[in-house]
């Protein structure tokens, strides 16, 4: 099971729990008090009382149709309110080890019918943990440089005399062009801290996470060289699952969406050799699309005021 004081290794965590599943919160309808120890001292706090519940596929019943009808395009906030209104504990704060370590009950219905009416309040809290975790790796202006963001290129040149329509895709193919300068795809890579993301970047080397962080901060930072901190906001980091025609979760994923019709951005597709030489027109941006698999979108982050996270779907709980 995953170290909480080292901060819960990135990727391995992704594995072992966004898809085992924390029993935490799945249906609960009671609760009862629990003495538990954490850190710095003895404390009350509400532990969970669960009843199990499985939603399964009728005959005939497509989940890509679902959930069509159940995503939520443009999120519901995640913050303290909607926390305490599902019941739920700050993924930041003090958790009580031994929740994490009772994992699988409440993710594993979602896991094997992955319909909304299965996304439950365990299924909501592993990957909302994940994606707090994960705000670790937005640093910008550190990132950016890694991957020889240059003000004097002649790409950043052309984006200066962009026009406006055009410019949170221009910027966006810049950015990936930096990154696919920088990374070669590795379809899964053990290690999720900042230290993590960091030794990826340095060995040329990423998975589908390394290339949306490196991406976005490339994004982000190039926002504040043009001055428009207000584009920011265009561009959601995605965290979500594939799911096939059985409706099960065949893997997990990381993308890009932007835009007001939320287009899906592949950050992992489209190679560019080191002495690229085109213009930014010359590079498309790439969107996937696979008739056999649905994507589904469960926490977004936004780079707002202040990094904020939004739900695609509200977490299904029994009625108290």
């Amino acid at each position: 099971m995953v170290d909480l004081e080292d901060n819960l290794q990135r990727r391995d965590f992704l594995k072992k729990t966004l898809f085992l599943g924390l029993t935490i919160l799945s249906g609960c309808n009671s609760y009862k008090v629990a003495y538990v120890e954490n850190l710095e001292s003895k404390s009350i706090v509400e532990k969970p009382k669960f009843e199990e519940t499985k939603v399964t596929l009728k005959e005939g019943e497509n989940p890509f149709i679902l959930w069509k009808d159940a995503l939520i395009e443009d999120g519901v906030l995640v913050d303290e309110e909607f926390l305490g209104k599902y019941n739920l504990p700050d993924p930041k704060g003090n958790l009580d080890y031994r929740i994490i370590n009772e994992a699988d009950n409440g993710y594993r219905n979602f896991k094997e019918c992955a319909i909304p009416e299965n996304f439950n309040r365990c299924a909501f809290f592993t990957s909302f943990y994940t994606v707090r975790n994960l705000e670790d790796l937005i640093k910008p202006e550190r990132i950016s440089k890694i991957f020889g963001l240059n003000t004097n290129d002649r790409l950043f040149k052309e984006l200066r005399n962009c026009d406006e329509r055009f410019l949170v895709e221009n910027i966006l193919r810049y950015s990936l062009i930096l990154t696919h300068k920088k990374l070669k795809i590795d379809s899964f890579i053990i290690g999720q801290t900042f230290s993590d993301f960091i030794l990826h970047l340095n060995e040329g080397k990423g998975d589908c996470t390394d290339y949306c962080y490196g991406t976005a901060n490339n994004f982000y930072a190039i926002c504040d060289l043009l001055n428009k901190p207000d584009l920011k906001s265009k561009v959601n980091i995605v965290l979500g699952v594939e799911v096939d025609r059985h409706g099960k979760i065949v893997g997990e994923h990381n993308w890009i969406e932007y835009g007001k019709k939320r287009q899906r951005l592949e950050t992992t597709a489209d190679k560019i050799d080191n002495d690229f030489e085109g213009n930014l027109k010359d590079y498309s941006l790439y969107i996937f699309f696979n008739e056999n698999k649905v994507y589904v979108p469960l926490i977004s982050t936004r780079f707002e005021d202040k990094i904020r996270h939004y739900v695609h779907c509200l977490p299904n709980i029994a009625v108290l």
